[in-house]
């Protein structure tokens, strides 16, 4: 397909992508607006959560804490972005996070100016985080604090007296599934309508990760051999569906499951550096299908990982990945690495609560590849804060290989939707 397939569709193919682009651009300028501002931030001081009475924390139940912000500048700070806080609870060899959310709406409320405010927050505490645990604040600048959490059972209640209530039937799941905290996203997952050319080009994907080995704290297995820790297996899926034709089918998919090792945290004591770690691994990749419409291959790879602090919470990553074909089908897909390349650039740029951009990109011999993906969380949006906690997406790509069964076909596709990992 060429490069100016864009706008070469007809008169209702380029009105329907000239309002894809509006759209894309007014997004672009309110995120960039809004992560380029130079907003003032309190500081914040983390009381942890406390028994009342006979009242336990339990682990499994809702537990409340109180957080004061203190504004050391003379104009006010909005409290708005502080309205959820995701937090890092580490303790008995776990490490979980659990997002709060403020008791009371933050929508307009201010801190005044050299002065302070105490909000109270409330969060779901993981089952199985009975003990002692420390809390702390992913996000934001903050110290860390203690507390103690006794064990979940199902049918008891954070009250110790002879009272009975029914657990919901999601405690019970969870009391029975332990290994959940285990499970982790890994690549973002999406669901795009195609724009140009069409619904035709619609996609979706899913991605998870899961570590293998959790050993306890202080135990020999944990001093000695805590590598195991970082192996995990990965399953990624992309699929490719015709929404426009009336049965609606799946034109291909991608089925991509791993095994790697993920070593996510070498310390090299350089202030400007906000994480370096690196990822290696095996893929395999299939479309699933039989006889000449089957594609499959084998990857070994290496990715090393770095990210930056810029500025105003702006972090900026940077993920080259190379890799050699193993097994490769030499049959359906003989010529694959001509068209996807050895090797992919991913960089991404941009803020937690804030505008996202990734970008991917590949050259084979013959030509390169892009993908260009932009998100930003509709909860920041003023009309849905705090209601809908989910990523406007637009994605577009160019290039050949972004599925197996048309590999060697260029195609220019561009796409909207949502993204609930990005």
């Amino acid at each position: 397909m060429a490069a100016n397939t864009l706008f070469s569709k007809g008169r209702y193919g380029y009105k329907r992508t000239k309002l894809a682009v509006f759209l894309v651009l007014a997004i672009l300028v309110f995120g960039t607006a809004s992560s380029l501002a130079a907003p003032l931030e309190p500081e914040l001081v983390l009381v942890a959560p406390q028994t009342q009475g006979k009242i336990s924390i339990m682990a499994g139940k809702p537990v409340s804490f109180f957080v004061y912000f203190t504004n050391p500048f003379p104009a006010p700070i909005l409290l708005e972005p502080y309205g959820r806080l995701e937090c890092k609870l580490v303790g008995k060899g776990k490490s979980l996070a659990a997002t709060a959310v403020s008791v009371f709406p933050l929508n307009k409320e201010t801190v005044p100016g050299n002065g302070f405010m105490k909000k109270e927050y409330r969060m779901d505490l993981p089952p199985h985080m009975e003990g002692h645990f420390s809390i702390a604040l992913k996000d934001f600048r903050s110290n860390t604090a203690m507390f103690h959490a006794i064990a979940f059972v199902p049918g008891e209640t954070q009250l110790q007296s002879e009272e009975v209530a029914q657990p919901t039937l999601g405690e019970m799941t969870d009391y029975f599934q332990p290994f959940t905290k285990n499970l982790s996203a890994y690549k973002p997952v999406y669901f795009l309508f195609g724009v140009d050319p069409g619904l035709e080009k619609s996609s979706f994907q899913i991605s998870f990760k899961y570590q293998l080995f959790d050993f306890y704290e202080d135990s020999f297995r944990k001093e000695n051999l805590s590598f195991m820790e970082k192996i995990h297996l990965g399953y990624t899926q992309q699929s490719f569906w015709d929404l426009k034709s009336e049965s609606a089918p799946f034109k291909d998919s991608r089925y991509m499951p791993e095994f790697f090792f993920l070593e996510d945290k070498i310390d090299l004591g350089l202030s400007w550096i906000s994480g370096f770690g690196f990822q290696t691994g095996f893929q395999h990749e299939s479309n699933g299908r039989e006889g000449m419409e089957s594609r499959s291959t084998n990857y070994g790879y290496i990715q090393p990982i770095i990210s930056f602090k810029l500025w105003n919470e702006i972090h900026l990553k940077l993920a080259p990945k190379v890799w050699t074909y193993l097994g490769n089908d030499t049959i359906t897909n003989p010529d694959l690495s001509d068209y996807r390349g050895y090797f992919d650039i991913e960089t991404k740029i941009g803020t937690p609560l804030g505008l996202a951009f990734e970008t991917h990109y590949r050259h084979g011999k013959k030509g390169p590849s892009w993908q260009l993906d932009m998100s930003y969380p509709i909860n920041q949006l003023p009309f849905l804060n705090g209601i809908l906690d989910v990523y406007l997406h637009a994605q577009y790509f160019g290039g050949y290989a972004e599925n197996l069964l048309e590999y060697d076909k260029r195609d220019d596709i561009f796409r909207l939707g949502f993204s609930i990992v990005r």
